[in-house]
C-alpha cells in the first residue's frame, strides 16, 4: 500500500511532495512517521524554531487521512 506523509501545523498543511512510500501496513507507516517526526523536531530545535502542535497526517493515495502522528511522539520520555 502507498502512504503519503503530510505535515500539518494548525491550519497550515505541507503536503507530501514525493510519490508516496510503499509499505506493507499502516503500522509500518506509523513507524516511518515517528522517524520523520524526530527529524522535524531536531531541525526545528537546531534552528531555534517553535515546535508547535504539529502532526504528520498519514494519507492513502486518495488523500484520505488514515492516522495522525503528533510530533511529540518522537520525544522519548
Amino acid at each position: 500500500m502507498k502512504f503519503f506523509f503530510n505535515v500539518r501545523n494548525g491550519d497550515e498543511l505541507a503536503p507530501d511532495e514525493s510519490c508516496g512510500l510503499e509499505l506493507p501496513t499502516l503500522e509500518h507507516a506509523r513507524d516511518e512517521a515517528t522517524l520523520a517526526a524526530r527529524q522535524i523536531l531536531a531541525e526545528r530545535i537546531r534552528f531555534g524554531l517553535p515546535v508547535g502542535a504539529s502532526k504528520i497526517e498519514i494519507a492513502n493515495e486518495d488523500g484520505d487521512v488514515l492516522l495522525n502522528v503528533p510530533l511529540e511522539v518522537a520525544v522519548v520520555r
